[in-house]
Parts: structure tokens; sequence; C-alpha cells
């Protein structure tokens, strides 16, 4: 091979330049990923299937979830799913605050340990026992939590809670689309096989505590509990 026939590099202005007779191959600096990791000379294995299939994975960065959307219902028209397993599952005590209108806006997490103070008290209907649970609509980028009601100690149950937690035992096992029936809740089945969620190896826990940042009602200094009991 004679100089002209070195190897070239074209730059990304365009420009071409020879490799130097000096220069190493291995000096040849590699084009790295974002989280890919080359290994060093001595430790890559070209028959390493789980490191073959890292590498090909489309995102390759860990998403970092700051908020987590927390609902009674999915949107209007939404097929979900219900994360089936009962540690995506925790039975809690809600304040759900309402707007000018009358309409649910935020909703606030009462502490476990104040939970029971709360339910004692004269200003306990003022706030819902519910079930929370891990579930994702299709064709979102992430899960959000979602509760159902359920009746107070001697409070009688009603068509709406049943329904959603039958909703919620058929989302558990497949894709539905709940709605408004009229007096309950209902749902359509998919009419097409639909893939199963990815679901998160986030803690249940730690989910929640995203959903809820702000908003955890601990004690009666908290400014939900001074507004309702006049303070």
């Amino acid at each position: 091979m004679n100089k002209s026939d070195k190897p070239a590099i074209v730059g990304r202005d365009g420009d071409t330049n020879r490799l130097s007779e000096e220069t190493p191959l291995a000096q040849i600096s590699a084009t790295r990923e974002p989280g890919i990791e080359i290994p060093k000379k001595g430790e890559y294995d070209p028959w390493d299937l789980d490191a073959a299939r890292n590498r090909q994975k489309k995102d390759r960065r860990v998403k970092v979830v700051t908020v987590y959307r927390v609902a009674s219902r999915p949107r209007m028209g939404s097929f979900i799913r219900i994360h089936p397993d009962p540690a995506y599952q925790i039975d809690s005590l809600l304040y759900v605050a309402k707007d000018e209108r009358g309409i649910d806006s935020e909703t606030y997490f009462v502490d476990w340990g104040f939970a029971d103070e709360v339910m004692a008290s004269e200003w306990s209907m003022f706030f819902r026992p519910a079930r929370l649970y891990l579930a994702i609509e299709r064709h979102a980028s992430k899960p959000y939590v979602h509760y159902v009601r359920y009746a107070r100690e001697g409070e009688k149950d009603n068509d709406w809670w049943q329904s959603g937690r039958s909703v919620v035992e058929r989302a558990m096992k497949e894709w539905v689309q709940p709605f408004n029936a009229g007096g309950n809740y209902d749902f359509h089945p998919a009419m097409i096989p639909i893939p199963d969620p990815e679901w998160p190896d986030t803690p249940f826990g730690e989910i929640l505590r995203i959903a809820f940042k702000g908003r955890l009602i601990d004690s009666w200094d908290h400014e939900v509990m001074k507004a309702l009991v006049g303070a």
C-alpha cells in the first residue's frame, strides 16, 4: 500500500484526513452512545447475548418519574389495565379537595398514623376510604394511581363503588374501557388482542410518595385540617 492508498477519515466538516503510518488502529476513538460502556480489551465477548441485548435497547437512559396522576377514573374513552400484584394495592384514607364548581381537584393522602384519629372525629365525613391501585392507560408513557371508594364503617355500600371494584377486577386480567352507565360503572372489552403492559419495577410506596408529594395530611396542623375545623 502506498501513501495514497491509506484509509481516510471524513470529519464532520467534510474534510478528509489520511491516517499516518504511526497511528495504531487502537487509538482511533470509537463512537460511544449515551449509557453504553465499551468493554476494555480482553473483557469483550461477542457471544455474550445479554450484553448484546442491553446494547440494542432503544432507551438506554433511566427515566426519572417526577409526578404520577391520581384519579378515580381514567381519561374518557381510555382502555386501562390494573396491576394484578397485591403489592401494588393498598387501602387508604383520602381527602379530595373541590374547586369553586364543586369538581374534584387535588387529592390528599392521609398518613396511616393519623387516619384512625381522623375517622374517630366528627370531621370523618369529609374523608374517603379508598383502595389504591397502580393502573395504566393504553398508549400512556407511564402509569397512574387509580382509586375506588368503599364504605366507611356503618355506611352503606353503593352501586358506583361496587361496579368500580368490578371494573378493576376485570382490568387486572384484560384491557377494558370503563364508562358511566347512568347509575354505575360498566366497561367495554377490547375487540382485538392488546399486549400486556410493561409495568415499572418501582415499589408502590415510592410511587405513592411521588404521586402525593406536597399532599400528605399527617396532623391537625396541616392546612387542610385547619380549614376544616375553622382554625
